[in-house]
């Protein structure tokens, strides 16, 4: 039976060297886009959808006005708006149609991606790109990379990508607090109470 301990030391090890890459300047570009938008709009195919939905329902517990693509209430997205969106690829068909329907309504997009090169993060106002690629590859097909990279044996698939966003999107809560000037005692006060 495999170490699960081990395990968790290795995914978090990894994590933690993709984290420490990502560029501040872009982590801060992406701050001011959420705080000046007047309602952020977020988007995501499979467990990458999975990843966004939670960091959306962090920005409502800050306050923002924000909809998940797809949902019915999902109103049309406007110039004073902003899309998050979330593809390792950065090449996903639902997630670059959705892109490309924002640009075209002059929204500012941020792509979270492992691909700086993709179609998605070439129309985006901001990318934040993390590092799930060995310096050392041979290779930058996403799909591939995700299948056969020594570093992810123990995570199938998008796993790296996918917990990695988790945990970037996490670590700019503090910062988004501190900018609306806003405390956990709020946000609590915004956590749903129908449960």
């Amino acid at each position: 039976m495999p170490d699960f301990i081990r395990n968790a030391k290795k995914i978090t090890k990894n994590i933690e060297e993709i984290i420490s890459k990502v560029s501040k300047e872009d982590t801060q570009n992406a701050v001011e886009v959420i705080e000046n938008a007047q309602r952020v709009f977020v988007f995501g195919a499979g467990r990458s959808g999975l990843v966004a939905k939670s960091f959306a329902m962090r920005l409502v517990h800050l306050g923002k006005e924000v909809y998940f693509v797809g949902d019915t209430i999902t109103p049309a997205i406007s110039h004073n708006d902003a899309l998050i969106v979330v593809s390792g690829s950065g090449e996903t068909t639902s997630v670059l149609h959705v892109a490309q329907a924002a640009k075209s309504q002059k929204a500012k997009i941020i792509v979270i991606t492992s691909n700086e090169k993709s179609s998605i993060s070439k129309i985006s106002n901001v990318k934040i790109e993390l590092k799930t690629k060995l310096e050392d590859s041979d290779t930058d097909n996403y799909l591939i990379r995700q299948l056969v990279e020594k570093r992810k044996k123990i995570m199938p698939m998008g796993t790296l990508f996918e917990l990695s966003t988790m945990i970037y999107f996490d670590s700019i809560i503090p910062i988004l607090m501190s900018e609306f000037g806003i405390s956990e005692q709020y946000m609590k006060g915004k956590h749903t109470n129908l449960e």
